[in-house]
């Protein structure tokens, strides 16, 4: 563990160039990369039930129409299913997909060799101001106690990539969005449950050390770092993580204040559907 937390601590370090506010890119790129992903979605997902139908988290495994609720041998059958052998297939640093019901985050996950792959390229690797959605690099998604996701956010009017997730300095926008599912290529499908919002200074090593984590190594260490959150959260959603639940980060920039990143946290409450041991 010690290793681990030495290794991910770097994760911090990335919050320093990920995430700024990208305004050069024409009306006419973003519109192509929307569509592109809107295409990648209709081609590769399939989610039961449809993004517009009830909580994810209570219809979680649901399989079987959309008639009525699951019943207990439904529990735990995949929601969501993404054909990554075909993502794979155009790039195979597909790592994963996220969805948040309800907002425009529908987005494959990438994953390279470094942090700063994705900042310019697409999912189909093209050079791309708003880049992609993509994970640090020295993460497993499906093991890492804490996922941390980067996005670009691409100006006050945009939705594209991590653009969205200003919403959550609101309180409403929590309860009107409260949960994501993340998918990866072994099969694993998990729900995580957004607890906190903060705005953290990435020019503040102090404020890096608080709220870019990559791991606890002790209970105590975890109860700081919600302690820390709770001093700077936008409000008290009421709910939170307990230690050793599975944390998820998902950064990006603050639009018009340059070194701020706005960062989202969840916990893992469900897992969907486990991949093969």
């Amino acid at each position: 563990m010690r290793k681990l937390f030495i290794a991910l601590a770097a994760i911090g370090a990335a919050a320093l160039i990920v995430g700024i506010t990208m305004y050069a890119e024409s009306e006419a790129e973003l519109e192509k990369e929307r569509r592109e992903y809107a295409a990648l979605a209709d081609e590769f997902v399939i989610i039961d039930p449809p993004v517009d139908e009830g909580s994810l988290l209570e219809w979680a495994g649901y399989t079987g129409g959309h008639g009525g609720k699951p019943d207990a041998e439904e529990r735990g059958r995949t929601l969501i299913k993404v054909d990554f052998d075909s993502l794979q297939e155009i790039n195979p640093d597909a790592a994963g997909w996220i969805l948040i019901k309800g907002t425009p985050v529908n987005y494959p996950i990438m994953q390279a060799g470094n942090n700063s792959h994705y900042l310019g390229r697409s999912f189909y690797g093209e050079r791309s101001n708003s880049g992609a959605v993509f994970a640090d690099y020295r993460i497993d998604i499906d093991e890492s106690p804490v996922v941390v996701l980067y996005g670009h956010n691409m100006g006050r009017s945009e939705t594209t990539q991590f653009s969205s997730l200003r919403g959550y300095e609101n309180i409403e926008y929590l309860e009107a969005h409260p949960e994501a599912i993340i998918a990866t290529p072994g099969g694993g499908a998990s729900a995580w449950r957004v607890f906190a919002a903060v705005h953290a200074d990435s020019t503040s090593a102090a404020d890096v050390r608080r709220f870019y984590k990559g791991g606890f190594e002790d209970e105590d260490e975890f109860d700081r770092f919600l302690a820390d959150v709770a001093d700077r959260r936008f409000y008290d959603s009421g709910i939170g993580p307990s230690y050793g639940d599975r944390i998820l980060t998902l950064s990006t920039c603050v639009s018009g204040r340059r070194h701020m990143r706005m960062v989202v946290y969840a916990y893992q409450e469900r897992q969907l559907h486990r991949p093969p041991a």
